[in-house]
């Protein structure tokens, strides 16, 4: 995967999405740009249909822009191939969906390990760092249990784990507003008790601050 040398961690450059519905163009951005430094927090706020999910898939490597470029960690990347997406994805982004996508037949340990089990972690090295994070969103006792049968909120919590069990680059994670839920689509939910939420953002907000001086973050929030 070629590397670019960049200063800021995020530098988007003439962004445009478009799609195409028969003879109907619809056009959701059009020559975006801008750039985020190392260890920011960024709210990306808007009205249904604005194009905010769209743009999080183009900048996490899910999706590709019609036009422009998006650099980040030192990748172009809507260049790169399909595997060096794959592995950009594993190794710089965390992300927190609204529905988990856990793993039932796994652990709520295996579950936070994955990430560091398919970069080819030793299996003992993993399940320490797994701990480790399970301990920080408090779910420390629920190790053992499967996805299934942990409660919502500890599911998320979970989630939460997963995504920033390496001290990724950035965390992709949506609230559909910052007073709510943590959600990955639009639609609203309730399901996030005032506490869990206030103890994720200032887990979030500590990992920041540590990786301004190790590795990089940045939380994407809307």
């Amino acid at each position: 995967m070629h590397q670019i040398a960049q200063d800021p961690l995020l530098r988007v450059e003439g962004l445009s999405k478009k799609f195409r519905s028969g003879e109907a163009e619809l056009l959701l951005f059009e020559n975006l740009s801008f750039q985020v430094e190392k260890g920011t927090m960024l709210a990306i706020v808007g009205q249904s249909g604005a194009g905010k999910s769209t743009l999080l898939h183009i900048l996490a490597a899910l999706d590709r822009p019609t036009a422009g470029a998006v650099y980040c960690a030192n990748s172009h990347v809507n260049s790169l191939s399909e595997d060096d997406a794959a592995e950009f994805r594993n190794r710089e982004i965390g992300y927190v969906w609204q529905f988990h996508y856990l793993l039932p037949e796994f652990t709520a340990l295996e579950n936070v390990a994955m990430p560091l089990l398919t970069r080819g972690q030793a299996i003992n090295v993993a399940s320490q760092e797994a701990s480790a994070w399970l301990q920080k969103v408090g779910l420390e006792n629920r190790g053992h249990h499967r996805a299934g049968e942990l409660s919502g909120g500890e599911q998320q919590r979970l989630a939460l784990a997963r995504a920033l069990i390496a001290l990724c680059d950035w965390i992709r994670a949506r609230w559909k507003r910052l007073n709510r839920n943590i959600c990955h689509h639009d639609e609203e939910t309730e399901k996030r008790q005032s506490k869990s939420r206030a103890r994720e953002l200032k887990l979030l907000d500590g990992v920041c601050m540590e990786c301004l001086n190790a590795k990089r973050l940045q939380v994407f929030r809307h």
